[in-house]
């Protein structure tokens, strides 16, 4: 599974505010949340004193001018974010063409409106019910560079967790984003699955920015993901036997 659409930039992308994410990131392997703050400034707008509720009020007024900075702004490049993971379904479903799963069907999944909020995914696992006893969902999302990460965990503000029995299968080193990616919907409908994510510096490179162009893919990056993908799948299928 990987996403088709891209997204919007804007100033809070801007790598002077996502390098502080990152930074933090990079130190414990868990992204800090900034989508948190919106909401504990509605909180503070509507139940704290005085003083309390105007400083909440501020936040807010920041947050929906951020929102509207985004909003008139054009779509990136998106060719790590999410032109590699794309282009690798592809690649994953020309492998097992040629070397076919022994006991297993793939199935292959471009979704669209992950940006807006995981439109495609969630309208696949309504649409084909997968038996969570026979399936195993894996993502694909910013594979064009950094190294190979499973992710354990995803959002903002609580935290929701892939199993651990999943993220162990995946055998990578281990990333929690405040972002959402498509397998966790599937998740969140009890089905098995594994998110793919290249990671540099506590972070993914050119993340929702003009720069997410072609030239800078790491097309090693893109190579030892989709060999992840690969492993875990035919894993997977051995695991039939």
């Amino acid at each position: 599974m990987a996403h088709l659409d891209t997204a919007q930039t804007g100033l809070v992308w801007h790598p002077a505010v996502t390098s502080m994410w990152a930074k933090q990131a990079a130190r414990t392997g868990k992204s800090p949340s900034p989508g948190t703050l919106p909401l504990i400034a509605f909180a503070a707008a509507a139940l704290g004193r005085r003083r309390v509720r105007a400083a909440g009020r501020a936040v807010l007024a920041l947050s929906i001018a951020a929102a509207a900075d985004v909003a008139r702004n054009r779509a990136v490049p998106g060719a790590n974010d999410n032109g590699c993971a794309a282009a690798g379904l592809a690649e994953l479903a020309a492998r097992f063409a040629a070397h076919p799963l022994e006991r297993t069907d793939v199935i292959v999944v471009a979704t669209g409106c992950e940006e807006s909020g995981m439109g495609g995914a969630s309208a696949w696992v309504q649409q084909a019910q997968p038996d969570p006893a026979n399936t195993l969902v894996i993502g694909l999302d910013q594979i064009g560079a950094g190294d190979p990460h499973v992710v354990t965990g995803e959002g903002p503000p609580l935290l929701a967790r892939y199993r651990d029995e999943d993220i162990e299968r995946a055998r990578l080193p281990r990333f929690h984003t405040a972002a959402w990616t498509d397998p966790i919907v599937a998740r969140f409908a009890g089905i098995p699955a594994i998110s793919i994510v290249g990671v540099r510096d506590g972070g993914f490179p050119n993340y929702h920015r003009p720069t997410d162009t072609p030239d800078r893919v790491e097309w090693d990056a893109v190579d030892r993901c989709l060999d992840a993908a690969a492993r875990i799948a035919r894993d997977f299928d051995a695991d039939k036997s």
